[in-house]
């Protein structure tokens, strides 16, 4: 696991979340889409082989039939263009108890840290709980 992966999974945690970057609430389509996770890309797979670039999903609340997919992808890609992140895919509807559309991208682990630092102030430093905590000991 890289060391992007392992912050962007537990970033869920922190309470030092950057409201006004982009691409934490983006306003479109008469719809409020609020940031929920970025993950490891599993259809595509980890990493690209060609490039050694990481391929991830980012994730908002919404729902995607309403929603003007192109003008969504522009905003999108101009955010991550600024971390050399690059959309490497279609957008899909996903969410089994809220509405969710997915983004697919791929950024090097060097521009993610950057990206999840830009995000939250805290990025990367939030810890997992030693096992006997997790486990309840």
């Amino acid at each position: 696991m890289t060391g992007s992966e392992e912050a962007f999974g537990l970033c869920w945690k922190s309470e030092k979340k950057n409201d006004s970057f982009p691409l934490m609430l983006i306003e479109m389509s008469g719809q409020e889409l609020k940031w929920m996770d970025v993950r490891p890309n599993e259809k595509l797979g980890k990493e690209n082989k060609e490039t050694g670039e990481l391929n991830y999903e980012i994730f908002w609340t919404g729902e995607i039939e309403e929603l003007d997919q192109a003008a969504f992808k522009e905003h999108a890609s101009k955010a991550l263009a600024d971390f050399k992140g690059e959309i490497n895919g279609d957008m899909r509807e996903c969410g089994c108890m809220i509405s969710m559309v997915a983004l697919p991208f791929r950024i090097t682990e060097e521009n993610a840290m950057a990206l999840g630092r830009a995000m939250f102030d805290d990025f990367g430093e939030i810890r997992e709980e030693e096992k006997e905590e997790r486990e309840g000991h």
